[in-house]
């Protein structure tokens, strides 16, 4: 079965963040189309919420248009997922079960996340949740990256 990822709100912020950390390599590759990768609005609407953080913002210097352009990108670069409006609870943290409908949705094979309260599930539906770092390791293993 091929790869299919759904990155979280984590990784993308830790994308934005960090371009030339795992996230971003993992980002940039997507969008160059070497694996597909799907969003969900839900998740992106989180990561601008999150970007708007006055102390993110002023930890790490950009400024709301960045955020905004970032979020845009994403939105223009990657098909959008629709979860289906009944989440079951699965994870510990309620928040989370929308990350995985969105998975769900997107018909991913795998979620990558740095959420302990979704990677300590490990899979759910058949969809394979890991850390970043575990799937760049994937990607590579599968000659995907070099």
């Amino acid at each position: 079965m091929p790869l299919h990822a759904l990155f979280d709100t984590t990784v993308l912020i830790s994308a934005f963040l960090r371009p030339q950390g795992v996230a971003g390599v993992l980002l940039d590759a997507a969008r160059q189309q070497l694996y597909p990768c799907s969003l969900c609005e839900d998740i992106v609407v989180e990561v601008a919420r999150a970007l708007a953080y006055p102390h993110i913002q002023e930890r790490y210097r950009y400024s709301p248009d960045d955020s905004r352009a970032f979020c845009e990108a994403l939105r223009a670069s990657f098909p959008l997922a629709l979860p289906s409006p009944t989440v079951v609870s699965i994870s510990r943290d309620p928040g989370d079960d929308i990350i995985l409908a969105c998975a769900v949705a997107a018909a991913a094979t795998h979620l990558v996340t740095r959420d302990k309260d979704l990677l300590v599930i490990g899979t759910y539906e058949g969809i394979t949740i890991l850390s970043p770092e575990a799937f760049i390791a994937l990607l590579r293993a599968a000659h995907l990256l070099p």
